[in-house]
């Protein structure tokens, strides 16, 4: 991601904040327990990422 052998350097920025982005997702619905993004393409620095699957973990809804 850094750069190496001839490969352009990773957009570490758009990976940071789609970590961040998903990481909130648990504190604004509180039924979502895990989030597993795999795998997640990292382009070329400036052309952003792309999250190819996505799975969330839902917790059972409490009624009462």
């Amino acid at each position: 991601m850094r750069g190496f052998r001839g490969h352009e350097k990773g957009d570490l920025d758009a990976l940071a904040q789609a970590i961040v982005q998903f990481s909130i997702i648990g504190e604004v619905e509180p039924l979502v327990t895990d989030v597993a993004l795999n795998p997640v393409i990292v382009r070329r620095q400036g052309a952003g990422g792309l999250a190819v699957a996505a799975h969330l973990r839902l917790a059972a809804p409490s009624y009462g």
